[in-house]
């Protein structure tokens, strides 16, 4: 995704827009992430995520789907329309869960 330059995923992988734009999206963004639980380097990321998350106190939902790799097609055929909905809370006021 960043031709394999360092610094360019530094300064645009998610963790890292999240600190720089924190005032921007407090209060403004809900973040949804979801992954299958054979992804490979992915798990610690996302648990260092998710704790910058809690400690911004961004809202956020996060989902692991059982059996699947890095496989998009599939995590949304497993998932359904689940984070859609997510999103649709956003624009209704719906509470985080």
């Amino acid at each position: 995704m960043f031709n394999n330059d360092q610094y360019a995923f530094r300064d645009n992988c998610p963790y890292e827009l999240v600190k720089k734009n924190k005032d921007q999206i407090s209060g403004k963004l809900r973040i949804r992430i979801v992954h299958g639980s054979r992804e490979k380097g992915v798990k610690r990321y996302t648990a260092k995520f998710r704790e910058l998350l809690k400690e911004l106190k961004i809202p956020h939902e996060f989902e692991i789907v059982e059996g699947v790799a890095h496989d998009v097609k599939k995590v949304y055929q497993l998932v359904g329309v689940k984070g859609f909905k997510f999103q649709a809370r956003s624009f209704t006021g719906g509470g985080d869960s």
